[in-house]
């Protein structure tokens, strides 16, 4: 997975708590993807969870997840500063 500190989200939804940030799709898109179509989520830290990053597969059911991973340190930080800014 490349790195995603490279170019800026494609979108960002916020929570009270939690921020989820897009790559390759905008959150109000998501409804109109073709099957086939991949993109990765960078989950804020919630549930018990830290920050990590999911990719997922749209198929003809919904979504599938294609891989999933936990943030690096450097990861973090750039996702910190853009909750904060």
């Amino acid at each position: 997975m490349a790195s995603l500190i490279d170019k800026p989200p494609d979108g960002m939804t916020r929570g009270a708590n939690f921020a989820l940030f897009y790559f390759g799709v905008k959150p109000l898109e998501l409804s109109t993807l073709a099957e086939g179509v991949r993109f990765t989520c960078v989950y804020s830290p919630a549930a018990g969870l830290g920050w990590r990053s999911v990719r997922f597969e749209v198929t003809s059911r919904g979504y599938r997840v294609v891989g999933e991973r936990e943030l690096e340190p450097a990861e973090i930080e750039h996702f910190e500063k853009l909750m904060a800014g």
